[in-house]
């Protein structure tokens, strides 16, 4: 066997000179001038030794070795929805140290404040390592995973036998990997056959779906974040980018700083948060009121000649949501927005109309790109499938959609929101691969390749999350797993299912203790990040893979594991068997088969494979997203992508033909470091769609649409529970910079918890001065659901009549106020959290 060295030197005669004496000898040998360049050539191939001179250009020679001793691994970040590339350091054993990767086309290597602290995150000193069980005291006892494990198929199978299937339930997250929610989704609907199977993804991205679905008839942007960098105008609302997705803003404020005349950035939001220190003009709207903002717009638009009346041929108009309304042409649509001028509404939105009108001419100025991006504070309210359609429809209007640097952006809230849940089938109403639970042919094509009889699978969804916790208080769930997520903390008016959660059994996976696993009859300790293998999908369309580089602390276990044993139990309790099916995974053609207890699978790659086949020939293609292909490239594969070749990395931009491509973009690829991006759609290549634009979204609610992107006209509307007489203010609620959802994970984080240690509460300068109040005093918010006591924060951040509290702090859960009712759910079952009626009272 010969043997390889890496020879590093920054001097090329002296590099050539090494190269060939050490070939004498039979060695094969590397080069590199810098350590970057070794840094590339070690991701490919580990050297039996390394040559270098002791002082290179980027670093000290003796500084690389040291950082040598720590094995480096590629991961994604395990916080928002960006999906930034990591290389978590490891050094016996340990998570030791955290680096952005250089070489990702998502972040360049930069990472933010809780991207640098992912080493800390696991080695908090109350990790659950041990299975409990609750007594009958309250208290919880040590248990074998043997006993826990039957514990929890013999009760599901037990009530399953008794009440029958809906009688039990599954509650996961965006924060699976794709594979365990893959398992969750199979055992429960397709072993057990019940649609009670829900996720956290429902309380933050469901309205962006229906958004997505009611325009182009299929989920997820059109675009990538390459548009970020060609962007000529920002258009954000409803997000604190700088603080919730610190690394797209980044880029936002590069194209600024780079551009400072051309670049447009506008904000709209009430607060006046760090992402609106950024805009060029800030749009403070009255909370409630950005549906009269977003349908002004669209009338500037339509009145001063900013419509790109080529475009409109790839849309159409349609009254309503759905199917209920008529379609419409342009004229009746232009008819529509009269009552929508910025001189009428302006008072009721609270933006002067000299401000509309310029945001609008610089959204839709001709021959610039615009680029929307939006998340909860569109998405968690009463009007948010309308709200996600108005922000769509300015881009259709314009043209502004499948060229360089225009899209609009939905941008995510957790790591896996997409891939584990969007795309994988993760609610109560799809299956995999954007299949409906109600189609008999989806439900047929997931039954072939799930390897169980088709009679199995529910035919009809149950509830959205919120109803599926209802269900839960009622008695008529009486089993729930929750896995990855803190419903306790989480859910709105959550005292009324914190009750609920301990009154039945319920089984709770994580890795700390928290406000959820305090409810729990069984709590499983769960490994986390790269304790275990699998892969995730990010904002734009993106899988990234994440190894197992460590091992979990004591006897925690990965979820997968825990999915697959309970499955294994369950099957066999129930008398169901699936078929284990070998498949090639390049062909996808069956290599052997058998029947099983269980889920026909053993491991994440299987598991993976397997999904692959689900999503071969959909619009969500992963076919090509091969396990080779994940870990070769940094940044991932973002489909459709349909190729197994390991240098195509997939679909840049959907929805537009080759052709059209070549003419908007003068190529119809686009080149990283490693492999390659189509600049056209792989999907609507392989089927034959005609183009040069076809929205080709097969989904019940583009019905009659033939190929077009629909418009909708919709009313403005309010969100269900407005400020009145009694509850005269506006409570929103929200996630800061230092901390990520519950704090689970970040509390256990020193220099973020001392940054951050306690929720607060925001309170304008004006309103501070009616109530009498400054920093530091106490006050009383009372909602229709329960009252909180905090310290105040005055600050010019808020907007009068509102006042803001983050949700991290497991000692004063503002989500004991905030709105359950179910006619304040969006249109995709999303609760309200953003506008909630609220009295305050200093204390």
């Amino acid at each position: 066997m010969r043997h390889r060295i890496l020879a590093i030197d920054d001097d090329k005669d002296i590099l050539r000179v090494m190269k060939a004496n050490l070939q004498l000898h039979d060695f094969q040998v590397d080069t590199a001038v810098d350590c970057r360049e070794a840094e590339n050539a070690l991701s490919e191939t580990l050297p039996d030794l390394i040559l270098l001179d002791l002082m290179l250009p980027d670093r000290d020679g003796i500084e690389f070795c040291i950082e040598l001793k720590r094995q480096y691994g590629r991961s994604q970040c395990r916080f928002c929805g960006t999906g930034c590339t990591v290389m978590p350091g490891v050094k016996d054993g340990r998570v030791v140290s955290i680096k952005g990767d250089a070489d990702s086309p998502i972040n360049f290597g930069r990472l933010c404040m809780k991207g640098y602290s992912l080493p800390h995150i696991m080695y908090g000193n109350d990790r659950l390592t041990k299975p409990l069980v609750r007594k009958s005291d309250g208290s919880y006892s040590e248990a074998g995973w043997d006993e826990v494990l039957d514990l929890i198929a013999d009760r599901f199978a037990g009530l399953i036998k008794k009440h029958g299937r809906d009688s039990v339930a599954w509650y996961g997250s965006g924060q699976n990997t794709t594979q365990e929610a893959f398992a969750a989704n199979k055992l429960f609907k397709g072993i057990i056959g019940t649609a009670n199977l829900e996720g956290n993804p429902r309380l933050c991205m469901a309205s962006a779906v229906g958004g997505y679905l009611n325009t182009f008839g299929a989920d997820e942007p059109a675009g990538t974040y390459d548009d970020f960098d060609q962007a000529d105008c920002f258009f954000i609302i409803g997000s604190n980018t700088a603080e919730n997705h610190p690394m797209l803003f980044r880029r936002v404020v590069n194209r600024k700083t780079a551009y400072p005349e051309k670049i447009k950035v506008i904000v709209a939001d009430p607060r006046y948060t760090p992402t609106a220190r950024y805009a060029d003009i800030h749009l403070k709207f009255r909370p409630g009121y950005d549906m009269y903002l977003l349908n002004s717009m669209a009338h500037v638009i339509v009145q001063e000649g900013l419509v790109d009346t080529e475009y409109l041929r790839y849309c159409t108009f349609r009254k309503g949501l759905k199917t209920k309304g008529d379609f419409i042409n342009f004229d009746a649509y232009v008819s529509f927005l009269e009552g929508y001028a910025p001189e009428k509404v302006e008072t009721l939105v609270g933006v002067p109309a000299s401000d509309i009108r310029k945001s609008a001419r610089w959204f839709g100025r001709k021959g610039y790109a615009t680029l929307s991006i939006w998340t909860m504070g569109l998405n968690q309210r009463t009007k948010g499938v309308q709200l996600n359609c108005r922000v769509s429809n300015l881009h259709l209007l314009t043209g502004k959609i499948g060229k360089p640097g225009c899209d609009s952006l939905s941008l995510t809230g957790q790591p896996n929101a997409c891939g584990g849940t969007r795309e994988q089938g993760g609610l109560t109403h799809i299956l995999p691969g954007h299949r409906s639970i109600k189609n008999p042919k989806h439900r047929a094509e997931i039954a072939e390749i799930w390897g169980v009889p088709v009679e199995w699978l529910p035919k009809k969804p149950t509830g959205p999350a919120v109803n599926m916790f209802m269900r839960l208080g009622e008695g008529k769930i009486k089993a729930i797993w929750i896995n990855t997520t803190n419903p306790g903390q989480s859910l709105p008016n959550a005292e009324r299912y914190r009750e609920a959660m301990k009154r039945a059994f319920t089984v709770v996976s994580d890795v700390y203790p928290t406000r959820t696993t305090e409810l729990a009859t069984v709590i499983l300790p769960s490994a986390m990040w790269v304790e275990k293998e699998g892969v995730m999908g990010q904002t734009d369309r993106r899988s990234q893979f994440i190894p197992k580089l460590v091992d979990p602390p004591g006897e925690a276990m990965s979820d997968f594991r825990q999915i697959r044993e309970v499955a294994r139990r369950i099957a066999r309790r129930l008398g169901r068997k699936t078929m284990y099916r070998v498949t090639d995974p390049r062909t996808g053609k069956i290599k052997g088969v058998k029947e099983v207890y269980g889920l026909g699978f053993e491991t994440e790659q299987e598991a993976w494979n397997e999904y692959r086949l689900c999503t071969r020939g959909q619009d969500v293609d992963l076919w090509g997203v091969t396990y080779k292909k994940l870990k070769a490239h940094a940044g991932g594969i973002q489909w459709p992508c349909t190729s197994i070749d390991p240098e195509n990395r997939g679909t840049a931009k959907r929805y537009i033909s080759k052709g059209y491509a070549a003419g908007i973009f003068g190529s119809t690829t686009r080149e990283y470091r490693t492999g390659y991006v189509t600049l056209y759609d792989q999907h609507m290549e392989q089927k034959g769609f005609k183009g040069p634009v076809n929205y080709y979204g097969s989904h019940p609610f583009h019905k009659g649409s033939e190929g077009k992107a629909i418009i909708r006209v919709v009313k403005a509307g309010l969100d269900f529970e407005m400020p009145d007489a009694e509850y005269p203010y506006v409570l929103n609620t929200g996630r800061v910079i230092e901390h990520w959802h519950s704090g689970t994970m970040t509390m256990r984080v020193r220099m973020l918890r001392e940054l951050s240690p306690r929720a607060y509460v925001e309170v304008s300068p004006e309103d501070a001065e009616s109530l009498k109040l400054t920093n530091g005093s106490k006050l009383k918010i009372v909602s229709r659901k329960g009252d909180i006591v905090l310290p105040v924060w005055v600050t010019g951040r808020a907007k009068q009549g509102m006042v803001f509290v983050p949700w991290f702090d497991e000692n004063k859960l503002i989500n004991f106020l905030t709105v359950d009712a179910p006619k304040s759910w969006s249109g995709a079952g999303e609760p309200d959290y953003k506008i909630c009626a609220v009295k305050l009272m200093k204390v």
